[in-house]
């Protein structure tokens, strides 16, 4: 009995025209896709925040406590909001909180703020 299938150059030609098929609808998608991210980079929904500590001053105070002078920058294009400060031992667990209040920071300026901590 004699059986029939596709022959050897069909099934390549079939496999060719999927594979190109395949990556032409995933180049489309990739493209569409990074073309709405670079669109919203330019909307509030982007994460366009950015802040850099850039200095901090250690100071003892005449009441035996410790003061913090604390130099930031927005280094972003939104205003931040400082809600809170937190100061963290060398293992990472906090000492100290700071409740900042949202004090605003607008983009690209430099900010300095002195806190006393007993």
């Amino acid at each position: 009995m004699e059986m029939n299938g596709v022959s050897p150059i069909v099934s390549v030609l079939l496999l060719v025209v999927i594979s190109v098929v395949a990556s032409v609808l995933i180049y489309f998608w990739v493209t569409s896709f990074q073309g709405q991210v670079t669109q919203q980079a330019g909307t509030h929904k982007a994460l366009g925040a950015c802040l850099k500590v850039e200095g901090l001053e250690v100071a003892l105070r005449d009441t035996g406590g410790v003061a913090y002078r604390i130099w930031l920058k927005n280094c972003g294009s939104q205003t931040l909001h400082l809600d809170y400060v937190y100061l963290l031992d060398p293992s990472g667990n906090a000492y100290y909180t700071y409740l900042a209040g949202g004090w605003p920071l607008s983009p690209r300026t430099h900010s300095i703020s002195g806190y006393g901590f007993p």
